[in-house]
């Protein structure tokens, strides 16, 4: 079986990954149409499966039911699961773009919206430790 996975993450920072049974693959890349085309150049038909750290199911409320039971579920992970109304472009565009033009190049692929920390977790029981970035304001020279 081979699956694949995307995570948004902006300029140079979108991980991409491709798994067979018994290899992994994965890159850090620019931007989601690079990522596509790095994962036409490895996958071929045979790609099952896409997992997307993106919203793929749109709801008019901002408490989606899944993510609801994501955070309950899962309370130490539960801010790695954002709320519709407060994410950063990237992970929205960017994987709504990867998403859409996956679908044109495998039209039978499962597209799964994933959540890359909280799977991380459930299957070892660690948080995935991320250092975090600060603007610390405009530099004059």
């Amino acid at each position: 079986m081979l699956v694949a996975g995307f995570d948004p993450g902006g300029q140079g920072n979108n991980g991409i990954a491709l798994i067979s049974d018994n290899e992994v693959c994965c890159a850090t890349v620019n931007d989601a149409r690079i990522a596509l085309q790095w994962l036409e150049d490895r996958a071929g038909p045979e790609l099952v499966a896409i997992g997307i750290d993106t919203f793929l199911h749109w709801e008019f409320v901002d408490h989606r039911p899944c993510d609801t039971w994501l955070r309950k579920r899962y309370p130490a992970v539960q801010k790695s699961v954002l709320h519709v109304n407060s994410t950063y472009g990237s992970m929205v565009v960017q994987g709504a773009i990867f998403g859409i033009e996956a679908r044109k190049l495998w039209p039978s692929v499962v597209l799964n919206e994933s959540h890359p920390k909280v799977l991380h977790y459930a299957l070892t029981g660690r948080k995935i430790e991320v250092v975090p970035l600060y603007w610390t304001g405009w530099q004059r020279s």
